[in-house]
């Protein structure tokens, strides 16, 4: 049996390693590493295939690690952003970008699936949101050349897309009934969302100060990991609790300076940069894995059919379209890379795996989502190696 073990710790070890490697070629090439670890799981199973040996159900997996995932994802975006006077101008900015351009790619996304598809408005705009997503995953480690404007900009905007989109899937999948109370039933829901976060941020940060084991930090993973799941078996938003604590952890001085006294003891900042340390390697390890096992999953033969084909180029025409129209003629900021730096990913994947089975649309299959963060990935890769670094205009 202890046999049998080794070459799964040698498979396993390797998929690390390939994909450090496949990080150094990215940032020489300026080129996702999604596209590179998506296209090392399909080719895993297609030699999984010869050998006669698959995995039958991939999905449950991809959901764990989609999740954990995700919160050391927007936990290390979180960590990377400082607040001052400053930057108050970009986050504004990206927020309105990141809200309206969501919200109008969605409404374009579900009027072609509505008006082409036949399907009703509510299922259009379910399926429309994983589409639309902006995946900070992707994002994040791929503008680090970028001016420091255009790199703050971009992770925020991608950070604030990933929440809002959540936000509007649950709901659309959870608050919207036959009746009129759906709204006020919402707006109560993200209140306590919101409470339950900032309670949970705080108490994170005391333990950040007050445990003294070598464990502590993931410990405190545990536990923020645990009052996530519980927020969410609730149908709350705990990826504001994510967000909230990761801000508060990077800006303790800006936030709490002279308010408590395990913040002016300086401990938090003592423990920061290892903590920051511990989530940026987890989060390289869990992407890993997560996007391998999704390019498994992902039968090339999907491609054959013409229709995955037209709906995911749509798709990508359409919110390619909203956003130049947006960028170019309301938030008025340059146009590139930021136009193209719009990938899909795991967020995506996760909203497409939750979306309830009676409002799944048979023609919008995993082909399509797989062709969109593709192409999309690729666009970014294109835009990435074009820019001319000139600094975000008119933030003020």
């Amino acid at each position: 049996m202890a046999s049998n073990s080794y070459p799964v710790l040698i498979f396993l070890s390797s998929i690390v390693i390939i994909s450090y490697i496949f990080n150094l070629f990215a940032r020489h090439w300026k080129f996702p590493a999604v596209l590179f670890l998506l296209g090392l799981g399909v080719l895993l199973r297609y030699v999984g295939i010869y050998f006669n040996f698959a995995i039958n159900n991939i999905q449950p997996y991809l959901e764990l690690f989609g999740i954990v995932g995700l919160i050391l994802i927007v936990l290390e975006a979180a960590l990377d952003i400082k607040i001052n006077r400053s930057s108050i101008p970009i986050i504004k900015k990206s927020l309105e970008v990141s809200f309206l351009v969501l919200v109008l790619g969605v409404i374009a996304i579900a009027s072609l699936f509505h008006f082409w598809l036949s399907v009703g408005w509510r299922v259009a705009l379910i399926n429309s949101i994983p589409l639309s997503v902006i995946s900070n995953a992707i994002v994040i480690p791929s503008v680090t050349h970028l001016s420091d404007n255009k790199k703050e900009f971009l992770i925020y905007e991608s950070t604030l897309s990933d929440i809002l989109g959540i936000l509007l899937f649950n709901f659309l999948v959870y608050h919207v009934i036959e009746n009129s109370g759906s709204a006020v039933n919402f707006i109560g829901t993200l209140v306590v969302t919101i409470l339950v976060s900032l309670v949970s941020s705080l108490f994170l940060l005391y333990l950040v100060t007050r445990i003294k084991d070598h464990v502590k930090i993931f410990i405190i993973l545990s536990v923020m990991i645990l009052i996530y799941s519980l927020s969410k078996l609730l149908h709350l938003s705990p990826l504001l609790l994510i967000f909230i604590f990761g801000i508060l952890l990077s800006n303790c001085e800006y936030f709490f300076k002279n308010r408590f006294a395990f913040v002016r003891n300086g401990s938090i900042i003592a423990e920061f940069f290892e903590f920051k340390l511990v989530v940026t390697e987890s989060s390289f390890v869990i992407r890993t894995f997560f996007f391998v096992m999704f390019g498994y999953s992902i039968d090339l033969a999907m491609f054959a059919n013409s229709e995955v084909l037209l709906i995911g180029s749509l798709v990508v025409v359409i919110l390619i379209f909203v956003r130049y129209l947006y960028l170019r003629f309301f938030a008025r900021i340059s146009l590139l890379p930021e136009l193209f730096i719009a990938p899909k990913g795991l967020v995506s994947i996760l909203l497409f795996y939750s979306i309830p089975a009676q409002s799944i649309i048979p023609s919008v299959s995993r082909g399509v989502l797989f062709f969109v963060i593709c192409v999309s990935s690729a666009l970014m890769a294109v835009s990435l190696s074009i820019d001319n670094n000139k600094p975000l205009e008119d933030l003020a």
